[in-house]
């Protein structure tokens, strides 16, 4: 693309040159971001596909709060989404 040459052969290998370097700093950056983005990705799959939704007035949610604890404590890998109010979420 550039006619830029990246590796210097040696006859025990190769090694970067300087803009081979350079580039391999933004190549090693991109590849962090992808991975850091897979994960997320990960994440919100699992909480999307894992959620457990809750839904109700402002009191219900406050008398619910020792079942929530309960529930916290015995499914610490599940995700719990409360919502407060009438929402279009709840439906």
């Amino acid at each position: 693309m550039l006619g830029l040459r990246l590796l210097e052969r040696h006859p025990n290998g190769v090694s970067p040159t300087e803009f081979g370097k350079t580039l391999l700093g933004y190549v090693n950056t991109a590849a962090g971001a992808i991975e850091e983005g897979a994960h997320s990705l990960s994440v919100l799959h699992r909480l999307r596909k894992d959620a457990v939704s809750c839904a109700g007035s402002t009191v219900t949610m406050m008398l619910s709060l020792a079942a929530v604890d309960r529930f916290s404590q015995q499914h610490d890998q599940q995700s719990l989404r409360l919502l407060e109010g009438f929402t279009p979420a709840m439906a």
